[in-house]
């Protein structure tokens, strides 16, 4: 959560992590750096369980009030804050905070991109024109 927070570059980052995760900032400083007695390993399971269900309840709180604030202009950040919590709960599980999936098209020849290309730009050509789009289901 640190590091996902910015710490140490970004002020107040460490208070931050502190309150929400009810550790004193001193204790997660030291922890930090690992100076002085580094985290007992039960604690830090314990602690991340618990601000695991914390943030699975802030998710579902979130989504109950969704259906409610869709008539609100603050719709805008209650998805922002829905979207920043699943990413931290995604975070603390140690599952991927992004995607990145290998498309078809990653795997085309620059010859096969090439077909392709020719034949999205016929058939917008034939569309401009009016005419239906041959072979429209190699263009998608």
């Amino acid at each position: 959560m640190l590091k996902a927070e910015g710490y140490p570059e970004r002020l107040g980052a460490l208070k931050k992590v502190a309150d929400f995760a009810r550790v004193h900032p001193n204790v997660l400083r030291r922890w930090w750096k690992a100076t002085r007695n580094p985290p007992p390993t039960e604690l830090v399971i314990q602690k991340i369980e618990a601000i695991d269900i914390r943030l699975e309840q802030i998710i579902h709180k979130i989504l109950d009030l969704l259906p409610e604030a869709l008539e609100d202009a603050n719709t805008r950040d209650l998805a922002l804050t829905l979207g920043i919590a699943v990413d931290k709960h995604q975070l603390i599980r140690g599952q991927p905070t992004e995607r990145q999936d290998v498309t078809v098209h990653d795997q085309l020849t620059d010859s096969q991109r090439t077909e392709r290309l020719v034949l999205l730009l016929d058939a917008a050509g034939a569309r401009r024109n009016g005419r239906p789009a041959a072979g429209k289901e190699n263009t998608q």
